[in-house]
């Protein structure tokens, strides 16, 4: 593959800039902003005389940014300090619009072919960001008041739901969230989320002063609601939350949160537990009209049916000798190491599919019904959502294949 000139690297850097900034406020500004920096840098980086900004109106986005083949000459380290300049200056003079996570989001958004060529010449977007993020911890004195770390914990909700829907819809959906929890939750409307058209950032988010005397662990189970409310919202999961959390919040704000008694691991699927909760649930049901025998030997001869396609349920051991289906009917040895989700939910998708096949009349026509019944809607939604378990489709089985249906037909 030929080496990307200089001038085609920085043309899409510039570009990338563009879109990331024009996404939080516009494309105008974001185009003006950049004019203004590189010509601030010209004196001491002559290199950026060769780049030309376009600011009229109506110009196509992409015609904005013009790069002379001159720049390919110049020396590689030259244009990496020159470039890492131009990045810092960006995101302190965009301020709030450029986001914690700006290098982040970049590097997201720009082409990995170009992404692995500028690493190549000592430009990697990892480091500056984690570089950004170290700096902006140690020099900003953070406002250790509940108020202080509640706001920053609200406001890096708001970015996440930003990311998934739009600030408006971010917005919405938080204080859909805090009407909702106040009545079980009454500290929740100590929080308000004010109009975005007139503030922006962590301003919109406004904290009664009395907050900070609201015992901790109140707090705690407070934010922890709307963690979860936030999570399956709408029957919709947000993927990777507490990831996304990790990544936005200090550690310092994400110690006193867990201290104050937010269990964040109530975000992560757990495969093993999921699947073995599953499966569970698959023999109460059996076994409410059949004998516990009857469920744990069929469940047993349908696992072993597909163990050949999914291996890793041979660490799957059903309990057929006792009398009453109870939790440790399903044994897991050990962690499902190196399965992914979607794997996982391929095995329990198929486990269901080849167990329907089997049943017979009102077990079978009413099966899904009940195994829905013993499911939370946290389960459910995990299950479809992250799993990616189809239970629709299993439900169309379900009907496809009932005896009732086929003579009805």
């Amino acid at each position: 593959m030929p080496e990307i000139q200089t001038s085609e690297l920085i043309t899409h850097l510039l570009l990338s800039v563009i879109d990331v900034i024009g996404r939080r406020s516009s494309e105008r500004y974001a185009i003006v902003l950049i004019k203004e920096v590189i010509g601030d840098l010209e004196k001491q980086y002559k290199f950026f005389k060769n780049i030309n900004i376009q600011t009229a109106q109506y110009s196509e986005i992409e015609d904005t940014v013009t790069v002379t083949s001159k720049i390919d000459k110049v020396a590689k380290q030259d244009l990496c300090d020159g470039l890492r300049e131009l990045l810092a200056r960006i995101v302190s003079s965009a301020g709030k619009t450029a986001g914690y996570f700006f290098i982040k989001e970049l590097k997201e958004t720009m082409k990995t072919t170009y992404v692995n060529a500028f690493s190549s010449m000592d430009l990697d977007l990892d480091y500056l960001q984690l570089r950004y993020v170290v700096k902006k911890e140690t020099t900003e004195q953070l406002d250790t008041t509940k108020t202080g770390v509640i706001r920053r914990f609200i406001s890096c909700l708001v970015e996440i739901l930003r990311e998934e829907y739009s600030l408006d819809m971010a917005i919405e959906i938080i204080s859909d969230v805090l009407d909702e929890g106040s009545t079980p939750y009454p500290v929740l409307d100590y929080i308000t989320i004010q109009d975005v058209r007139f503030t922006q950032g962590d301003e919109s988010i406004w904290i009664a002063p009395d907050m900070n005397e609201i015992n901790e662990e109140k707090i705690g189970k407070a934010l922890e609601h709307i963690l979860m409310s936030i999570h399956t919202y709408e029957e919709r999961i947000i993927t990777s939350l507490q990831e996304k959390l990790v990544l936005r919040l200090s550690k310092k704000d994400y110690s006193l949160l867990e201290k104050w008694g937010v269990n964040f691991s109530l975000l992560v699927v757990n495969n093993t537990e999921l699947l073995k909760h599953v499966l569970v649930v698959i023999l109460k049901v059996l076994s409410r009209s059949k004998t516990p025998k009857y469920a744990t030997s069929l469940l047993e001869t349908i696992i072993v049916k597909v163990v050949p396609r999914f291996e890793f349920l041979k660490a799957v051991s059903i309990d057929t000798k006792k009398k009453t289906i109870l939790d440790d009917s399903v044994v897991i040895t050990g962690e499902l190491q190196g399965v992914t989700k979607s794997e996982t939910g391929r095995a329990i998708q198929k486990i269901m599919d080849e167990l329907i096949k089997e049943l017979k009349g009102d077990l079978h026509e009413h099966f899904l019904d009940e195994f829905k019944k013993r499911m939370t809607k946290t389960q459910l939604r995990q299950l479809e959502y992250e799993l990616g378990v189809n239970l629709y489709i299993i439900q169309l089985r379900q009907e496809l294949t009932n005896p009732k249906e086929l003579e009805a037909l």
